[in-house]
C-alpha cells in the first residue's frame, strides 16, 4: 500500500487472510489486498523492448 508520502508498506499476503480456494492473482488484481498494479499496455511494451534490447545488445 502506498502512503501519501511516496513510501510504499509491504505486508504478506497471508496477512490479508485469502481463502484456500481463492484465486490470488485474480484477487489482488481487483485490489482486494490493498495493491493493485498500474500498468499501462504503453510501459508493457516499453519494458518488453528494453528487455530485448538488453538481450540481443
Amino acid at each position: 500500500m502506498k502512503q501519501r508520502s511516496g513510501e510504499s508498506e509491504l505486508y504478506p499476503l497471508t496477512a490479508a487472510k485469502p481463502r484456500k480456494e481463492e484465486n490470488l492473482e485474480r484477487g489482488y488484481l481487483r485490489g482486494r489486498y490493498g495493491g493493485v498494479p498500474r500498468v499501462t499496455a504503453g510501459k508493457i511494451v516499453r519494458e518488453l523492448s528494453r528487455r530485448e534490447a538488453k538481450a540481443t545488445g
